[in-house]
């Protein structure tokens, strides 16, 4: 059944942004009627969206195959997104190498009005793709090694009060909902300098993360890479080390104080 809308929201709209949200799960497009088959709408709303945002170039026809995909307006929305986050263009290169030095997925969170959102993926050539994430995602904070680097250097109230408020998802059989376990890791997290995902956002996917921290010593962002468990097992140690490095090379470059964190 297709989900009810409220009351006071333009269904139009509504329909034009989930038509947009599933074209961005599918690479290769969607015709209109996978469309309807994936959303529960009649055939003719689904020809109705897609038209309209082809002809505002917020998608953009196959010929050959009739299917839909993304086009160059949702670009140019991206790049807007990306341009109020006023670390991302200092940060940006320490998150292209980390991705090359690990050949895995790169990730860049900022923490920004009390918001710790995905700022910047950067995909390697062996990637693993976790469907869930993708810039401006800021749920699931306690079981993602991003949340976790930012979490572990804020006030504990302030995390259960703003951050846990509701009870924590289980996302996976690894995922820790009890805030004494969440409280615990983020103080160990706090302690290493890192913090890690064992398959508790996504099953077979693990993560390393660590903290940023600006020249006040506060911390305003962090960083991670992901990668399938079988690769992260053996190459655990390496990975912990390069992503540190990372992070100590982000900070030295906002003018934070590495040794003075503690984080050498």
């Amino acid at each position: 059944m297709a989900k009810q809308l409220k009351k006071d929201l333009l269904g139009t709209i509504v329909r034009g942004l989930r038509a947009l949200d599933y074209l961005a799960t599918q690479p290769h497009g969607a015709t209109p009627k996978e469309l309807s088959r994936a959303l529960r709408w009649n055939i003719s709303t689904c020809y109705h969206v897609l038209n309209t945002l082809e002809s505002e170039r917020y998608a953009v026809r196959d010929a050959a195959t009739t299917a839909f995909r993304l086009g160059p307006s949702v670009g140019r929305l991206a790049q807007g997104y990306s341009a109020r986050f006023a670390l991302l263009p200092a940060l940006r290169p320490v998150i292209v190498e980390l991705s090359r030095a690990t050949s895995e997925n790169a990730y860049l969170a900022v923490y920004e009005d009390r918001e710790i959102a995905i700022a910047e993926i950067v995909e390697s050539t062996q990637r693993v793709r976790v469907e869930k994430l993708h810039p401006g995602y800021m749920e699931n904070l306690h079981a993602r090694a991003l949340g976790k680097a930012v979490l572990a250097h804020l006030p504990w109230p302030e995390v259960r009060a703003r951050y846990l408020a509701s009870d924590p998802a289980r996302l996976t059989r690894s995922t820790k909902t009890e805030l004494e376990a969440i409280h615990a890791e983020l103080e160990t997290t706090r302690a290493r300098g890192y913090s890690l995902d064992l398959e508790e956002f996504c099953e077979g996917v693990c993560c390393v993360g660590a903290p940023i921290f600006d020249a006040r010593g506060a911390v305003v962002a962090s960083l991670s890479v992901s990668m399938p468990t079988y690769r992260f097992e053996p190459a655990q140690a390496t990975c912990i080390r390069v992503v540190r490095e990372a992070a100590r090379q982000a900070t030295r470059l906002l003018g934070g104080d590495v040794a003075a964190l503690a984080l050498a």
